[in-house]
Parts: C-alpha cells; structure tokens; sequence
C-alpha cells in the first residue's frame, strides 16, 4: 500500500511539474537563466568575455535559424495537411446531410401510407432500421462537425505561429549579420558604453529562439482526426434527437 502511495503521489509532482512549465513562462524563463548561469554567460561572465559570448552567441543563433527555417517547412506541410483533411471532412458532412434529409423525407413517406420496408440509397429498411441508419448518420454528422472546428483553430493557430517564426527568423538574421562587427569592436576595446545593451539584447534573443522552438504550434492531423466528445452521447437524447429529426420540419 505505502508504495502504491508513493508511485501516486510521484505521478502527482510529475503532472504538476509539467503543467507548470507548460501554464507559467516566469517558470521557464527562472529555469532557463539558472541553466545559462551554471552554463557559463551569467551578465558578469557576458562583460568579462564579451567576445566570448558573442562568438557563442554566433554558433548558437546560426543553428537556431536553421532551426526556425525547418519549423517553418514543417508547419507549412502541415498547414497544408490540415487544409486537404478538412476539405475532406467537409465533404463528408455535407453527404452526412444530405443523406440525413433523404431518409427523412423517406421515413415520412412511408410513415404517412403505412407502407414499409422502404427503399433508400439503393436498400430496403424496415421502420427499425431506417431509425438505426439515421442514429449513425446523424452522430457521424456530429463528429465531422466536431472535427471541421478543430481543423479551423489548428489552421488559425498554423497561421500565428507562421508569422511568429517569419519574425524571429528576421531578427536572427539580423542579429547575426551584426555580430561580426560587434564582435571585433568589443575585440579592440573600442567600445565602452552600450556593449551591455548588445550582450542583453543577443541574450534575450537566445532564449526567445528557445521559446518558439520549444512551443508546439498545432496538434497532428492524426490527433485532430481523432477528436471526439469526451463521452458518448446518452441513448436516450440521441433516439430524442433522432425521433424530431425524421417526425421535424425540412
């Protein structure tokens, strides 16, 4: 029992941690200065050895903007992933709704002349199975439109994120572009009021690459695929739903 207890409770700190990093920037920012101290380019170390740095600075931004360069590849593939699955879906959704309409005009024809089985899409149904059929198709509907939204906030999360990195991409070019000249003014010492501002300036550069690197822009085609109501339907409401469905209004 105790060590049932403890694997819980380790699960706990877990999740908590990472909620934490996820939920509270001042977190991360706290963390990645601890690593940059213990790492070497703490602001007193920065002014003792700027060239140092700038020269560190300079390997570190190069692999950044090759970083940030292939995010932008993959977000646009994935954009356009996005974009084909959803026009998929709303094809779906519209025969979903068509369908839906067919067998209700159906349901009440045979409703209203008591003439059943009825023919359908190419099949014959009996008054159980047409309301079978129609349960499916209008929980089918339901999940594509569920799916659709979610294609939509990916999409508009895909194109944020876009102009994030075109951003940040012209801000590492910059920057690098600057180095050299930076790097060999601090080099002959003749620079004495503003090189804190640079230091500071690369520095905060550093960890903004960090961030957006690090951050997650949209969920896979396949998780958003997947996405359904966290719990099913009650019977009960869906055969509601179902029965002012076929007996409602065109």
């Amino acid at each position: 029992m105790k060590g049932l207890r403890w694997i819980v409770g380790l699960v706990v700190l877990v999740v908590i941690a990472v909620a934490a990093w996820q939920w509270l920037p001042g977190l991360r920012s706290k963390a990645r200065d601890v690593y940059r101290k213990h790492g070497g380019w703490t602001e007193e170390a920065r002014r003792d050895d700027p060239v140092g740095f700038l020269e560190y600075a300079e390997q570190k931004l190069a692999k950044d903007l090759a970083a940030l360069n292939r995010s932008r590849s993959d977000l646009a593939q994935a954009t356009q992933r996005i974009a084909g699955e959803q026009t998929k879906t709303e094809g779906l959704l519209a025969s979903a709704v068509t369908l839906a309409e067919s067998f209700r005009t159906a349901y009440k024809g045979a409703a209203a002349a008591k003439a059943w089985p009825v023919e359908v899409s190419g099949a014959s149904y009996s008054k159980e199975q047409l309301v079978q059929q129609v349960r499916l198709i209008l929980m089918q509907k339901g999940s594509y439109t569920q799916i659709i939204a979610e294609f939509k906030k990916a999409a508009d999360a895909a194109k944020k994120k876009s102009e994030q990195l075109v951003g940040q991409v012209n801000r590492t070019k910059a920057t690098l572009a600057m180095l050299p000249a930076k790097k060999e003014i601090a080099r002959v010492n003749k620079l004495t009021e503003g090189i804190d501002d640079v230091l500071a300036q690369v520095n905060d550069l550093l960890g903004e690459n960090d961030d957006v690197l690090s951050a997650s822009p949209i969920r896979t085609v396949e998780e958003l695929a997947a996405a359904k109501p966290a719990t099913a339907t009650p019977s009960a409401k869906l055969d509601a739903d179902v029965k002012a469905f076929l007996e409602g209004g065109q």
